[in-house]
């Protein structure tokens, strides 16, 4: 009998496209044609379990509320779905559980719950927000925060976002904390993930990570049992065009949703800098997210007002691979990332990247090597290295020829292979 292994994540295709559901699919597909059973269990929010088939996987959705109390979001209650989760998988029966990061839906207890049910356990970290309560492992927002998790240190940096308080509240805060801890059971984020921390810790067989800078987060949080295995791309889905076109204005590219982590404003400001935007093409490439319609409108007008005129939605890959043939520079302001996948679709049709300094950037897009780095939300700075690729036509050509074609999604799914077979 084949082996059996059963992915866990808040959403999947074909409702959802994002990273995560993206880099799981692929991993699917690739173990069914090893002739692996693959099921996957994700999330029905404000509806009854179902299940459905795609493209040969078994997906389980398993009921959730559509409201979650804060308490059961904070570890103080166990999860409505807890139960459901236990039973389906005693039903299907993996031999691997792999969890692909924590979510509104299923946590650190299904991973225990897994774990004590006799399957092999995995896990991968696909967002920051597995250790840091704002998501974004930046202090106070602004700070590059080292990740690990304090008490009172993320406490407070929660406590500032959450309830916007005024910084004459910094000094006070040692007392503050626990009386709001009392009144506001969101507070409780930081106890539930240190427990989650150490449920990681005693509960996996493995921790995987996508990128160095996260294997290093591992280990700072105390959990030693990391292996690295690096983020991939279908390279075939992205390929090089033979057509040149000459005489024309740079062309700058923008891939990601309409939300503020992403730092589209930070683009748009740079370019207004000096009228900078009248030496460039922009293009972008995006997702029309309805939780932030506010900030989609505005930028969408003053994308316009700019007097560019290509703003494409929803793209796929095939479409994907089309637009991005004349662009010159991609731009990835973003606030935070992880490992964006992007970047190396961005490599492997030869453009280079001008991105903030984020780690999750910086270890992937090499300063003067293969791109640009600017400061995180610095506008000033963006504007800055811009000017540079106006003043200097042979940068982008030498950027480009330190590009080297990245890794492709088979080597990835060997990869996971040899690691989910030495604990079969």
């Amino acid at each position: 009998m084949s082996e059996h292994i059963c992915f866990v994540l808040e959403n999947f295709y074909p409702d959802f496209r994002a990273g995560t559901e993206t880099y799981v699919l692929n991993l699917a597909k690739g173990l069914l044609a090893k002739n692996w059973q693959v099921s996957v269990i994700i999330a029905a929010v404000g509806k009854k379990s179902f299940q459905y088939k795609y493209e040969g996987i078994n997906i389980y959705a398993l009921s959730v509320p559509d409201k979650i109390s804060p308490a059961e979001l904070n570890g103080l209650k166990k999860p409505s779905n807890l139960t459901e989760f236990q039973e389906k998988i005693a039903e299907i029966k993996p031999d691997i559980v792999h969890f692909h990061s924590f979510s509104r839906s299923f946590m650190h207890f299904h991973l225990k719950s897994a774990f004590n049910y006799g399957a092999i356990v995995f896990f991968t970290a696909h967002l920051g927000g597995i250790f840091c309560a704002r998501g974004d492992l930046l202090y106070l927002g602004k700070k590059q925060c080292d990740a690990k998790i304090r008490q009172f240190r993320c406490s407070v940096c929660f406590a500032f976002q959450k309830y916007n308080l005024p910084k004459s509240f910094l000094g006070a805060t040692f007392s503050f904390i626990p009386y709001l801890r009392k009144k506001r059971p969101a507070l409780n984020i930081i106890p539930n993930k240190l427990l989650a921390m150490q449920y990681l810790s005693e509960y996996t067989h493995r921790c995987i990570s996508i990128a160095q800078w996260i294997d290093k987060i591992f280990k700072i949080n105390k959990i030693k049992q990391s292996t690295i295995i690096s983020q991939a791309i279908d390279t075939s889905k992205f390929t090089i065009s033979d057509t040149e076109i000459k005489n024309k204005k740079l062309t700058l590219g923008f891939i990601g949703r309409m939300n503020p982590s992403k730092g589209f404003h930070v683009l748009l400001s740079a370019l207004q800098i000096n009228n900078i935007y009248s030496e460039f093409e922009l293009q972008v490439i995006t997702i029309n997210d309805s939780t932030e319609k506010m900030y989609y409108n505005e930028m969408k007008q003053k994308f316009y007002s700019f007097n560019y005129h290509l703003w494409k939605e929803n793209l796929n890959h095939t479409q994907l691979n089309k637009e991005m043939n004349n662009w010159d520079m991609l731009v990835l302001p973003s606030f935070y990332e992880v490992a964006p996948l992007v970047i190396l679709e961005s490599f492997a049709k030869k453009i280079p990247v001008i991105g903030s300094d984020y780690p999750a950037i910086t270890e992937m897009v090499k300063n003067k090597q293969t791109g640009l780095i600017f400061r995180n939300g610095d506008s000033s700075d963006l504007a800055e290295k811009l000017k540079c690729i106006v003043n200097d036509t042979n940068l982008v050509s030498f950027l480009k020829n330190n590009i080297k074609k990245p890794k492709n999604i088979e080597q990835l799914i060997n990869e996971h292979i040899q690691l989910y077979k030495k604990y079969l």
